[in-house]
């Protein structure tokens, strides 16, 4: 069973090789951020807090450092996966995602003016 050849050409194409490397390092720092600050963060349950509870707080610039990362990165691969695939839809997707994980930081309730 060989591979198609237009499978061939994507694992030899550079910019697929970068939007899959910038990818891989977006999710994975995100993730270990998230476990980090999960352990750090005081009085915080995986079981009953929304992820976002980590955003706020003494020690929310670990997790919001962390999503504005993860957002940026996946706006840098959503060029890379254009360039690589052609597809609008997919790369237009995945800059979305990218604007909305960093929006998480943007409107969290530190960064809420007070009245």
């Amino acid at each position: 069973m060989g591979e198609s050849p237009s499978v061939r050409r994507l694992q030899k194409d550079p910019a697929t090789v970068a939007a899959g490397a910038i990818i891989f390092v977006a999710v994975s720092q995100f993730l270990i951020m998230l476990v980090a600050t999960e352990a750090i963060q005081p009085g915080y349950n995986a079981g009953t807090n929304a992820i976002s509870d980590l955003g706020v707080g003494r020690r929310a610039t670990y997790f919001n450092t962390s999503i504005v990362a993860l957002g940026a990165l996946a706006v840098i691969s959503s060029f890379f996966l254009f360039v690589s695939l052609r597809s609008r839809i997919f790369s237009v997707l995945s800059a979305v995602f990218g604007v909305s994980s960093a929006g998480v930081w943007a409107f969290s309730r530190n960064n809420r003016p007070t009245s």
